[in-house]
């Protein structure tokens, strides 16, 4: 080895020493990648084979003879759009609804003071810990009395009382100097101003993430939907897809393949497209 050879090694080495000490972390990473894709991978799979193969290997990723039968009956045979358009009218206006009503609770346990606040926000807290099953009869029946069951409106409601969004915002708002909000003040604002135009614009990613949860949620949501729902065209995607599999005698899996296919399109593209906003709120301080 020429001097110039072992000159060059000796200034790599220590680069080349991380990766190496880094190479454990890589395939970890890479195997849980692996373990988090398969299923998804799989499913697509299903979907694009003939529903008379029922039986093929789990490694077999690739269909030999791809196919589209499968969403060509889902959308022809199927409620599909029906149940698709109902999720996204419930996950939008609940979503919407939410980041309004948690925000502006937020803006006022962060900024403003007002008696048994702390007390208010501590049982805020303590309502966190309550699992949403236990609450289902007494929400039907309080629905139901108010005759909401079987509307939009029973699976949009309830959801708009859980009060992690409202801690996110509190937290978020929270961390914004008290010198802003002094100066608007000096300069004529409202409280409403301050919130809409100076609280509002900094807590964007915070923001981001309630929505995005939200929405999320309630896509994927199938205890309360089937409690409260009964009426057909009323159905959401995921009690769609549920009633498939109950309805037949024997489950077509190419068929509901392709609905999860179609149901996960929408979740899919909104976290792509927010992902920015999602990953900066997860770590600048609403949820610390």
């Amino acid at each position: 080895m020429t001097s110039a050879s072992r000159t060059l090694l000796l200034r790599h080495r220590p680069a080349l020493n991380r990766q190496v000490s880094r190479l454990p972390i890589y395939i970890g990473v890479t195997i849980i990648a692996v373990l988090v894709l398969y299923p998804f991978v799989f499913m697509l799979s299903t979907a694009l084979r003939e529903s008379t193969i029922l039986r093929f290997s789990p490694w077999d990723l690739v269909p030999s003879d791809v196919t589209l039968a499968n969403f060509h009956r889902l959308f022809s045979d199927t409620s599909m759009l029906n149940w698709l358009g109902n999720s996204m009218f419930v996950a939008t206006t609940t979503a919407l609804l939410k980041v309004g009503i948690d925000s502006l609770a937020g803006y006022a346990f962060a900024r403003l003071q007002f008696k048994f606040k702390e007390l208010i926000f501590l049982l805020l807290i303590a309502a966190m810990m309550v699992p949403p099953a236990v609450t289902i009869v007494p929400r039907f029946l309080l629905l139901r009395d108010i005759g909401l069951i079987n509307t939009p409106w029973a699976l949009i409601l309830p959801h708009l009382s859980y009060p992690l969004g409202v801690f996110l915002m509190r937290q978020a708002m929270a961390t914004i100097p008290y010198e802003l909000e002094e100066a608007a003040k000096l300069d004529g604002c409202s409280v409403f101003t301050i919130y809409w135009r100076i609280v509002l614009p900094l807590v964007a990613p915070a923001l981001a993430v309630v929505v995005i949860t939200t929405f999320m949620y309630q896509w994927v949501d199938l205890l309360w939907p089937v409690v409260a729902i009964t009426n057909d065209g009323l159905k959401t995607v995921t009690v769609g897809i549920s009633s498939m599999k109950a309805e037949q005698s024997r489950a077509d899996w190419g068929l509901i393949m392709a609905a999860n296919t179609c149901a996960m399109i929408p979740i899919g593209m909104l976290f792509v497209f927010c992902q920015r906003y999602f990953m900066t709120g997860m770590t600048s301080g609403s949820l610390k």
